[in-house]
């Protein structure tokens, strides 16, 4: 774990700088440059990781090779019938065998475009995106787009669902949760947000969303999933194991 807590470090160091230079406005152009040298770190940290280094990494690769040869004999759909995959899984598959057919580019790939989007809707939602792209590197980068790259990727796009439905861009919203779904059916969850968008504000609603979550968190989402995996046809069916 040494590893991603020195990049960690490295980002919090970062961070500093944002703090210090954000009073002055003329510094804009510099904390830009700072937060794109952040987000780099992180992409070339988790694209050029070694092998295993991620929970799901052989998993991937293997996919990876074993659907660059399959296509080439079989033709996209029938090779995206053999596997049991989200539809944008698929497609960045393909688009990455378009100009590489190495396992280690298309989960470079995939740590590029998930730290990307994370980066971009930061510096939309806060004042010092750097700050929050140390906290992303100490939890989130690890457990998921090192980890779980799936899970990953689907939740940077829900971040576009947040942003979107705090904008009221409900089309956008819509077209975030139809990404995120399709690069990993826990994107489903979105669901959940909809009560609140036709429930009147109330200074109370914290409250009890905190005090609800402890009881439902025994039962945790895959919980959620499975009641309604019927309805999902195949990604409910490895949803629910």
């Amino acid at each position: 774990m040494a590893p991603y807590w020195y990049v960690s470090g490295f980002l919090l160091l970062l961070s500093l700088f944002e703090i210090a230079l954000k009073k002055d406005e003329r510094t804009n152009y510099i904390l830009t440059w700072l937060l794109c040298f952040a987000a780099v770190t992180l992409i070339i940290f988790g694209g050029i990781r070694g092998l295993g280094t991620g929970m799901d990494d052989f998993q991937y690769r293997s996919f990876f090779e074993d659907f660059v040869r399959r296509i080439e004999i079989n033709g996209f759909f029938n090779t995206v019938a053999f596997f049991r995959y989200e539809p944008l899984i698929f497609a960045m598959a393909w688009l990455t065998s378009l100009f590489s057919h190495n396992a280690s580019i298309f989960l470079f790939v995939f740590c590029a475009i998930a730290v990307s989007i994370n980066t971009w809707f930061f510096r939309k939602m806060s004042p010092y995106p750097v700050l929050a792209l140390v906290l992303y590197s100490a939890h989130i980068f690890i457990n998921k787009d090192i980890n779980q790259i799936r899970f990953g990727l689907s939740s940077a796009l829900f971040l576009g669902v947040l942003w979107s439905i705090y904008l009221k861009r409900y089309w956008w919203a819509f077209a975030f949760f139809i990404l995120s779904f399709t690069s990993h059916n826990t994107g489903v969850m979105v669901v959940t947000l909809v009560p609140f968008l036709f429930i009147r504000d109330w200074r109370w609603w914290p409250v009890i969303i905190i005090v609800a979550s402890l009881p439902l968190s025994v039962v945790g989402g895959s919980g959620f999933i499975a009641l309604i995996a019927g309805h999902l046809g195949s990604l409910g069916e490895r949803a629910s194991g």
